[in-house]
């Protein structure tokens, strides 16, 4: 019977060879293909790249941000 991972599943099956564990180990242990496995790492660990280069783009931009709001409100109280 094929059985379906979410993608929480995949992304922590991956990372257990990250940790160390062998592809012949994690196969086995999950019951799906080597070929399997090399597609979810080259999927998911590509768009967990992504996301983290996404998130500190957004981190650096929210940065910017708090810092035009201080210096406007602080512009702001110095004219008044």
């Amino acid at each position: 019977m094929k059985q379906k991972f979410s993608v929480a599943q995949i992304n922590n099956i991956v990372k257990k060879n990250l940790a160390g564990a062998t592809i012949e180990q994690i196969c086995q242990e999950y019951q799906i293909s080597v070929a399997t496995f090399y597609h979810w790492k080259a999927n998911y660990l590509d768009v967990s790249e992504q996301i983290l280069t996404r998130l500190d783009k957004l981190e650096q931009e929210n940065l910017l941000l708090k810092q035009m709001y201080a210096e406007e409100k602080l512009s702001k109280r110095l004219d008044a």
